[in-house]
């Protein structure tokens, strides 16, 4: 049983560590961690946590362009954690952010539309703005910039979905030149300067310093 418990520290500490890692960009210690706990966990036998590691392998592939290792990833994920919920919507955020990467925009704006029904209604707006533009509906990314910048974001609760918002909400603010927006946003985002931003647990949007510096543009 002691030597249970123990295997499982090592394996929990090693998962909770590849985050920070991620967002200090470093990335290949992050996917050796990664690698090693899809490892352990599959040697303990807890394929909850071999999809965990599963589902960071697939945040490096992304961020790194390896676009058909993510799919299998995230793919696996999938098999290894049938009917979690958790892990339900991770997939599906994931395989958004892989059609957004991919160039189907219209694809990705449908797996917006399932996660609708999560009690984050900012993020949505957020990602529906942002992928509407990039799927050349400027108008409607507009009508979410303009829902944004009329929310007090300094007013919502920080939590693991704050720093997604902030990095799509700086996005939105300046592809649609909204001051109003980039005003709000600066302050937020400057507390993740010198990080790459995840969002929520699942993919990485972008670098903080380079939607800082935008930002700072936009506003001078």
């Amino acid at each position: 049983l002691a030597d249970t418990v123990s295997r499982w520290t090592v394996i929990h500490t090693r998962f909770v560590r590849i985050y920070p890692l991620i967002r200090l960009g470093r990335s290949a210690e992050a996917r050796e961690n990664a690698g090693v706990l899809a490892a352990d966990a599959r040697k303990l036998g807890t394929s909850i946590m071999e999809a965990a590691a599963h589902q960071q392998l697939a945040i490096l592939d992304m961020a790194d362009g390896e676009l058909a290792s993510a799919r299998h990833h995230i793919d696996e994920v999938g098999r290894l954690s049938p009917g979690e919920p958790m892990f339900e919507i991770g997939c599906l955020a994931q395989q958004m952010w892989l059609a957004h990467l991919e160039g189907d925009h219209h694809g990705a704006l449908d797996q917006v539309a399932r996660l609708g029904e999560l009690p984050y209604p900012e993020l949505m707006t957020a990602m529906h703005g942002w992928l509407a533009g990039a799927a050349g509906d400027n108008d409607a990314s507009a009508v979410a910039t303009g829902e944004l910048a009329a929310i007090d974001l300094s007013a919502l609760p920080t939590t693991w979905v704050t720093p997604g918002l902030w990095m799509v909400a700086a996005e939105l603010a300046v592809r649609h030149r909204h001051a109003g927006l980039a005003a709000q946003v600066l302050p937020l985002l400057e507390r993740l300067s010198g990080e790459m931003v995840i969002f929520v647990c699942n993919f990485v949007v972008g670098s903080a310093d380079e939607a800082l510096a935008d930002l700072r543009e936009l506003l001078r």
